[in-house]
């Protein structure tokens, strides 16, 4: 998979969508908190009309089924940071620079200090 300017686009919006859907979120707590009270006054309430009641318990019921699914989108989608991890290791990891040249790399630079600690503790210490 290529990186495109338009998915790069839609990996920064990412927690632009994060933020909607923690606003939407918000919107049906406080809509769910009003509707609930509303209901609950309703209800205990020997005026109002039966089937008012029932769509009122309907659309409460309605709003806190709102409230999890705006809850599980917020959660479980990706922040940037996380979506381009996803993306960016597995491509840097598999790459044949860290898989083969970072190796070799690493052994020479090991190698090198190696060398060097041996001929600090080997050779003799000059005074001055």
């Amino acid at each position: 998979m290529t990186i495109t300017p338009t998915t790069l686009y839609w990996i920064l919006m990412l927690d632009n969508f994060r933020g909607l859907m923690l606003g939407i979120m918000l919107l049906f707590i406080i809509s769910a908190f009003m509707f609930t009270a509303c209901t609950f006054s309703e209800i205990f309430d020997g005026k109002t009309d039966a089937k008012f009641k029932k769509g009122l318990i309907k659309f409460t019921l309605v709003t806190y089924f709102l409230i999890t699914i705006s809850a599980s989108a917020y959660t479980l989608l990706p922040s940037t940071k996380q979506m381009a991890t996803i993306i960016v290791a597995p491509k840097l990891i598999n790459s044949n620079f860290v898989q083969e040249g970072l190796q070799k790399e690493a052994k020479e630079l090991y190698g090198m200090a190696k060398s060097y600690l041996k001929e600090q503790l080997t050779e003799p210490k000059k005074e001055k």
